[in-house]
């Protein structure tokens, strides 16, 4: 079975540095740094790790590795990484940025839900990776195990 921190598997962890790696040529910001604590501007006292950040180019961001439709859980846990980002950002001073990897949560942050509006509303700009055949298929292995996968109604 794959170990587990905080809830994720390593393989959405070694995804996500992908990720930041791709986002470095994407957005060029070679000096994106990944989970660093940053405390909240209008509460110091709070402290946030968003997936990827920048000062020089005042980027922050979140990467949400995962596949399919989302379960309720799931969608709570995104609508807390776009809490987390507009928190930090109140003003909009920062290219904030919200990384997907799935068809489906790409459709979700665009369509007409609270996240769709929270994503527009505090300036979060969606980007979608599109994982290789290989990297699809270690993170349907690992969502698998993790039962992550939407039942199909």
């Amino acid at each position: 079975m794959d170990e587990i921190y905080d809830g994720r598997s390593v393989v959405q962890q070694d995804l996500e540095k992908t990720i930041v790696e791709w986002l470095k040529q994407e957005l060029h910001a070679d000096d994106l740094e990944s989970n660093v604590s940053l405390p909240l501007p209008q509460h110091p006292e709070v402290s946030i790790r968003p997936d990827f950040y920048s000062e020089s180019h005042k980027i922050i961001g979140e990467i949400h590795a995962h596949l399919g439709q989302l379960k309720s859980a799931q969608r709570h846990k995104v609508a807390a990484d776009i809490m987390k980002l507009h928190l930090f950002d109140p003003e909009q001073k920062y290219q904030k940025y919200y990384v997907v990897c799935s068809g489906a949560e790409w459709d979700l942050l665009h369509g007409k839900s609270y996240l769709a509006a929270a994503v527009k509303q505090f300036g979060i700009k969606p980007m979608k990776y599109d994982p290789d055949d290989a990297e699809r298929a270690a993170l349907e292995d690992a969502m698998r195990k993790q039962n992550m996968f939407r039942e199909k109604k």
